[in-house]
Parts: C-alpha cells; structure tokens; sequence
C-alpha cells in the first residue's frame, strides 16, 4: 500500500512539475511578443521611451529562456537545439539593445531594420526548436 501511495505521490509531482515548466515558458514567449509588440507601438508613435521600455522588457525576458528545458532530440545530429535556443536568447538581447540604441540616435531606418531581424529570429528559432 505504501508504494502505491509513494508512486502516486512521484507521478503528482513529475506532473507539476512539467506543468510549472510549461506554464514558466507560455509566460516568458507572451512576456516576449508583449515587447516586440511595444517596440513596434513606439516606432508606430514615434516615441523613444516606449522603444525602449519594449527593448528593456526583451532583453529581461531572453534571459529567462536559458531555463527552459529544451532537449537536444537527436543526440547524433550536428543540429543541437539547445544551444541553438541559448544562442538566439543571446541575440535577442543584443538586437533589442541595437534597436534601442538606433532608435535614440534618430537612426530609425537602422532601428526598424534590427527589428525586422529580430523577428525573423523569432519566427526561426520557433520553427527550428519548437518544431513548427
């Protein structure tokens, strides 16, 4: 009877968990589209302080990326998904901070380009690792 009780304890716990891991990664990729979509609001109004508070909010959320489990599937494939994801994790905040910067220094074509590689990142990384 206790090893019913202890396995039933072990498999509610291993649930939570992955539910807790889950629910940590839809909150960090909506945390993520919410500043990709105030950076876009600030080039919309043409305002520097929602370009950036967009651009502090990726950078903050990228770094929550490396906590994500991400398993490389194919252990024998050159293709390592997890080093991948930490790498564009990486990236985003530095293309978040370049596009900032732009943006301050009136360099808006420079500003929109950065974004636009940022987003087609994004969308990359999802079809690669998330497997779209």
């Amino acid at each position: 009877m206790k090893r019913i009780v202890y396995l039933g304890l072990a498999v509610s716990v291993m649930l939570f968990a992955t539910e807790s891991e889950s629910q940590k990664r839809a909150a960090t990729m909506q945390a993520l589209e919410s500043g990709l979509a105030t950076v876009q609001k600030g080039f919309l109004y043409n305002n520097t302080a929602i370009v950036d508070k967009g651009a502090k909010e990726l950078q903050e959320q990228a770094s929550h990326i490396n906590s994500f489990k991400i398993d490389d599937l194919n252990k024998d494939d050159a293709f390592k998904e997890k080093s991948y994801a930490h790498n564009e994790a990486k990236a985003i905040a530095q293309l978040s901070e370049k596009i900032a910067n732009y943006f301050k220094r009136n360099k808006k074509e420079e500003a929109l380009a950065q974004y636009t590689q940022l987003q087609e990142r994004c969308i990359i990384c999802h079809k690669l690792v998330r497997k779209w």
